[in-house]
């Protein structure tokens, strides 16, 4: 899996992304489309994932406080 998107543009948003962060970010990846076969996680390519799961994910990342909760609703 292809992370570059991911690792340019979490700077952006103030996100410092260690290599254990990126390497997770990597078995999540791989682990969320192993499991797919058996189960609809998702119905985004694999080849989109890093864009429409991980960076779509940081978009709001400046509207959430520091250590607050969050509940990811699909």
């Amino acid at each position: 899996m292809d992370l570059a998107a991911l690792i340019e543009f979490a700077p952006t948003v103030g996100v410092d992304l260690g290599a254990d962060q990126i390497e997770l970010f990597e078995r999540f990846g791989a682990e969320l489309y192993k499991r797919n076969e058996v189960m609809n996680l998702t119905r985004v390519p694999e080849d989109e994932c890093v864009i429409r799961h991980f960076v779509d994910s940081l978009l709001f990342v400046d509207l959430i406080p520091e250590s607050a909760s969050v509940c990811d609703l699909g």
